[in-house]
């Protein structure tokens, strides 16, 4: 059960066209940064990017209040930013609340790997009871069983990697 407290330490995240997203503004006040900087390393991860990649960043514009008194609000460029996008962003930060996600990022992809691991142990126990000739006779059933575990040496994609669902990073 997450705590009001705990929720009010993490950016806020939104649904757009089916797509948790996080604004480039509320990513810079949770992680205590100069919104200028961030939009400054977002934009070096842009021009790093190959094109397949580049929709986990969208330009957005945000309205701010002045500091000024009577002053109208202004319009600042702003991203918003897919789970990978916010993920390679704050991989190359440093500082308290980075090493926090990434022990948090590390630490969800060990208990995926872990289960895993589980799977193709159960997978290959079931294996071992069903006859030579009942494996045999059923060879999509041999496939389907390679094609559902992934070898241990084998590097896992980094969409593998499911975080659970959340309304806030």
């Amino acid at each position: 059960m997450t705590t009001q407290a705990s929720m009010a330490l993490m950016p806020i995240v939104s649904v757009i066209n089916n797509h948790v997203t996080a604004l480039s503004t509320d990513v810079a006040k949770y992680f205590g940064k100069n919104h200028f900087h961030v939009v400054r390393d977002i934009e070096k991860l842009i021009e790093k990017l190959p094109t397949c990649r580049a929709s986990i960043f969208g330009a957005s514009e945000v309205q701010i209040a002045s500091n000024l008194k009577n002053a109208p609000a202004k319009l600042i460029k702003a991203y918003r930013m897919t789970r990978d996008g916010f993920t390679l962003l704050v991989m190359g930060w440093t500082g308290e609340k980075a090493l926090q996600f990434k022990l948090a990022w590390l630490d969800a992809f060990n208990r995926m790997e872990e289960q895993l691991r589980k799977q193709q142990s159960f997978a290959e126990q079931d294996s071992t009871l069903i006859s030579n000739e009942q494996q045999n006779s059923c060879p999509v059933w041999k496939q389907e069983l390679q094609f559902c575990l992934p070898s241990t040496q084998e590097t896992l994609p980094y969409s593998a990697l499911h975080l659970p669902a959340a309304k806030r990073f």
